[in-house]
C-alpha cells in the first residue's frame, strides 16, 4: 500500500485491520471507539480512494476470491477417502466429509465477504400485504 494521507496513523491502522478480516466489533475494541465510529472511518477512508486506484483494487481482488473459491471448489468437488489409522489403508466405500464441508464453509465465508464488500447484504426494507378472512364457527354473529 502507498503511504497516501488516508492510510496514515489510526485510520490506516483501522482500514487495513478491517481489509485483512477484522469485524468492526474486534477493532473497535483494540482501539478503545465503538463500532460506529470504526464504520464512519472505513466509509471515510473507502470514499478517499480515487477511482482509478479503486478500479485496480476491485480488479485484484476480484480475481484473487476466483481463485481462492475455484481451489475451493476444487477440494468440495474432490474425493476424501477415509485410511485406517490401524491398518494404513483406504477404508472401501467411504468418504471423509469433513474436507468437502469446510470447503463448503470457506466458500460461504467467501461469498458473505463478497457480499459484505459490495453492500448486498445490507437490510432491506420490504412492503407486503396480506388478506386475512374470519370464520366464527359455532356462534350466529347477527344475535351478538
Amino acid at each position: 500500500m502507498n503511504d497516501e494521507p488516508r492510510l496514515l496513523g489510526r485510520n490506516g491502522e483501522i482500514w487495513r485491520a478491517y481489509l485483512d478480516g477484522a469485524t468492526q466489533e474486534k477493532i473497535a475494541q483494540r482501539y478503545g471507539i465503538v463500532q460506529s465510529r470504526v464504520s464512519a472511518i472505513i466509509a471515510e477512508v473507502r470514499a478517499s480512494i480515487p477511482a482509478p486506484v479503486l478500479a485496480d483494487i476491485m480488479r485484484d481482488e476480484a480475481d484473487r476470491v476466483a481463485a481462492l473459491y475455484e481451489m475451493t471448489m476444487e477440494i468440495a468437488r474432490a474425493h476424501h477417502p477415509v485410511v485406517s489409522l490401524q491398518r494404513g489403508e483406504v477404508v472401501p466405500g467411504v468418504e471423509d466429509a469433513g474436507p468437502k464441508l469446510a470447503a463448503i464453509n470457506t466458500a460461504l465465508r467467501i461469498h458473505e465477504r463478497i457480499a459484505r464488500a459490495i453492500g448486498s447484504d445490507a437490510a432491506q426494507k420490504i412492503d407486503t400485504t396480506a388478506a386475512v378472512k374470519y370464520t366464527y364457527e359455532g356462534v350466529n354473529v347477527t344475535e351478538v
